[in-house]
């Protein structure tokens, strides 16, 4: 019979080997994500005779509301062994965990499905696709550096990006904020893959090199009247042919696409514009 329920720290074995057979991982690749961010705690299973059949993890963040913020998770790794996938499985699974999550006063739930069609599943599960966010590539040719105030930057963290990622979003309602632990993974991340960060007061860019000439920024953050100047800072210490960028939904005038989901757990007294769409942000990737 199967049972829902929060992991055990003898679970992390199987934990391991689930996420590296359902995401395609070794299990080197693995070790090191439950060695960062990850934790069996954050974790709720289904269990059939003490072997896990599927799991998903809750890590903590929070969302920016019009009085502050409020405490939720980011629903992550949901993975179903393959042969017992079409049981409706993960959907017992994640309302079980969703129920758990309130009764530890989590507000909301936000996700972003690993593909497109998986929007429609979650949509089924109470999460509507509010979040967004402006994908686009640039030429080297194609930003502009003349004429624009230099930013002095540094190719590390330093200890207050969280709160300089915090003041960037406070204004934008229905924002994910993360904690130091995911944002410090994502710079690991982006430096083992030959990328790093570039920071300064105004914002912080992360990205990687996807080849030689082409660089993947998975993070961009300012705000709105320091995107060019960013933008230029970008290319001034990264040198590529083209700019594959992901922007929250405030900066530049491209299209805002689909770019993660939310449910409200509790009462929902939030007004998501239209106009600024949420942004989600740190998928860690």
């Amino acid at each position: 019979m199967i049972q829902y329920k929060k992991a055990e720290s003898e679970y992390l074995p199987q934990l391991i080997d689930i996420c590296a057979v359902c995401f395609n991982e070794e299990v080197e690749e693995v070790i090191p994500v439950f060695n960062s961010y990850l934790s069996v705690d954050m974790c709720y299973c289904a269990v059939d005779d003490n072997k896990i059949l599927a799991n998903v993890f809750l890590v903590p963040c929070t969302i920016n509301v019009q009085r502050g913020t409020a405490k939720g998770h980011y629903l992550y790794g949901a993975a179903t062994l393959p042969q017992c996938r079409g049981q409706r499985i993960m959907n017992n699974l994640i309302e079980y965990a969703l129920k758990c999550a309130v009764n530890k006063g989590d507000a909301f739930s936000v996700l972003l499905p690993a593909d497109d069609s998986l929007y429609d599943f979650y949509e089924k599960q109470g999460y509507t696709p509010a979040c967004r966010a402006k994908s686009f590539t640039l030429k080297y040719d194609e930003i502009q550096t003349g004429g624009l105030d230099k930013i002095t930057v540094t190719k590390t963290a330093f200890d207050n990006i969280e709160q300089l990622r915090f003041n960037i979003c406070r204004n934008n309602i229905g924002s994910i904020n993360w904690g130091k632990n995911i944002i410090d993974f994502a710079i690991e991340q982006a430096t083992a893959s030959r990328g790093g960060i570039l920071c300064c007061e105004k914002g912080y860019i992360i990205y990687f090199r996807e080849s030689k000439d082409t660089v993947f920024v998975t993070e961009f953050m300012c705000l709105e009247q320091d995107y060019i100047t960013m933008l230029a800072t970008l290319k001034n210490n990264v040198t590529a042919l083209k700019y594959h960028l992901r922007l929250p939904p405030w900066l530049s005038e491209n299209k805002a696409d689909r770019f993660g989901m939310i449910r409200w757990l509790k009462t929902n007294n939030v007004d998501i514009s239209t106009d600024i769409y949420p942004y989600l942000g740190m998928t860690f990737d």
